[in-house]
């Protein structure tokens, strides 16, 4: 598998003329437009605002049938796997909305929603702080995409987990290690303690990991994690809202940790700061599809 150019290096150039650039500056990065965004193709209004009044009614998603939220044909299968973990309250819109992203922006990986919950609402509470089960279904989708990379070698494997999703992606990453490395994580507003120890999970990933949190996500990773406790079992505003703040966020060996602050530039994407705004399927179009198209080139 090619890799992508070191940090500070000159991108190459594809056969399609597509130059595979990395930041020039180690991690942390923290961007404000970040480079990579691609502008969405069109219609993005008429997505973005059905995709936006969805959100209103998030929780019916569960009975939308899950091929919606899954995309994973022999042919996607051979250009790589990507992995949408859901927040706390297990399967909803929100996923949909990340998955048609995705499709939108042009992915050709296979698209595989995996919700790590009980699938239960009621229960998002044992969801967010159950952590002995929390490792049981980690070390599971562990096992999954050790399967996947032997019968696929070579392919791409990206997690991209929203919220308490984001603490379950590093999670695996924790348990996948340097033997079964994948491709890159994706975390967006994880409700996970700004103080994390990075170290385990940035040796779990070749590429690196990109980190996409809001200062306006006051309520869900900022209120609700100080009153009911974040992923990892502390009582404080999360990383989702302030960013990763431990050593290990740009310090130690293993891939780099790319943090993504919002900009009001972001609303062009219906992207308003908040914590379910983040997965409208137009920024994901816009900032996580492109990411993802990326390690794709890099096959």
């Amino acid at each position: 598998m090619h890799r992508l150019p070191e940090q500070g290096q000159k991108g190459t150039t594809d056969t399609s003329g597509c130059e595979l650039t990395t930041p020039a500056k180690p991690h942390p990065m923290n961007t404000r437009m970040p480079h990579w965004a691609q502008k969405p193709k069109p219609g993005a209004w008429l997505r973005g605002t059905l995709c936006a009044f969805t959100f209103l009614i998030s929780p019916l998603g569960k009975f939308v049938p899950r091929r919606f939220a899954n995309h994973t044909s022999a042919d996607r299968l051979e250009h790589g796997l990507v992995i949408i973990l859901p927040g706390i309250d297990s399967f909803s819109f929100l996923n949909l909305g990340t998955a048609c992203g995705l499709l939108d922006g042009g992915v050709r990986s296979a698209i595989r929603t995996i919700d790590w919950t009980t699938g239960w609402d009621f229960l998002f509470l044992y969801h967010l702080r159950g952590d002995r089960r929390n490792w049981k279904v980690a070390q599971f989708i562990a096992d999954e995409i050790r399967n996947y990379q032997s019968r696929y070698p070579g392919r791409p494997v990206t997690l991209v987990g929203h919220s308490g999703g984001g603490g379950m992606a590093l999670r695996i990453l924790e348990l996948l290690g340097p033997q079964s490395r994948i491709s890159a994580a994706v975390l967006i507003a994880p409700a996970v303690s700004t103080q994390y120890d990075l170290t385990r999970a940035r040796q779990g990933v070749t590429h690196g990991i990109w980190h996409f949190y809001s200062p306006l996500d006051v309520f869900f990773v900022g209120a609700g994690t100080i009153l009911l406790g974040t992923f990892d079992g502390k009582y404080s505003p999360c990383s989702g809202m302030l960013g990763f703040q431990h050593p290990s966020a740009s310090q130690g060996d293993g891939a780099p940790f790319h943090q993504v602050a919002y900009d009001w530039s972001f609303t062009r994407w219906f992207h308003t700061g908040g914590h379910l705004s983040c997965v409208n399927r137009v920024f994901v179009e816009a900032m996580i599809a492109p990411l993802i198209k990326r390690f794709e080139q890099a096959v």
